[in-house]
């Protein structure tokens, strides 16, 4: 029953995925990121791992609460979920283009299909994760995001 999560969990936390003692690559203090997911299990995983790593998170339930945050908060990323409903994470991409064109957003799914990966990038996603994935390779892709964020805002 010890691994019993582990199995069905869709995020990889194997001793090779995380090590709490990794060093922290942190950029200018923490960042703020709105993470959207419909799955609070997920959702809650998220915001420890990326409060570990120094990060401040928001985190919603609801792609709709979370769309109206994007125009009244700043915010340094945005994680969503693809998968969704009423509103859908392409939906969140979308809005966050027309309300914040340089605001990063990861798109996560465990429903990995070419058409909505392809969609995803034409909408100017900054990267399109399948579940299950490992969480360094989230934490990677959220410090390459900021650093690009970064650097934009500086150049």
């Amino acid at each position: 029953m010890q691994n019993s999560w582990r199995s069905v969990h869709p995020l990889s936390f194997s001793s090779t995925a995380v090590d709490l003692r990794v060093e922290k690559h942190t950029i200018q203090g923490m960042a703020r990121i709105l993470v959207i997911d419909d799955e609070a299990s997920i959702l809650n995983m998220l915001k420890v791992l990326l409060s570990i790593e120094g990060h401040q998170v928001v985190a919603h339930q609801e792609a709709a609460s979370a769309m109206e945050l994007v125009c009244q908060e700043d915010f340094d990323l945005v994680i969503t979920d693809l998968r969704m409903t009423p509103i859908n994470g392409i939906e969140v991409l979308k809005y966050v283009r027309e309300q914040r064109p340089a605001l990063p957003v990861i798109i996560m799914t465990a429903y990995g299909q070419v058409e909505t990966a392809i969609e995803s990038m034409q909408v100017c996603a900054f990267e399109y994760l399948k579940k299950p994935f490992r969480a360094a390779d989230l934490l990677s892709t959220v410090r390459k995001a900021l650093e690009m964020s970064a650097s934009q805002q500086n150049g």
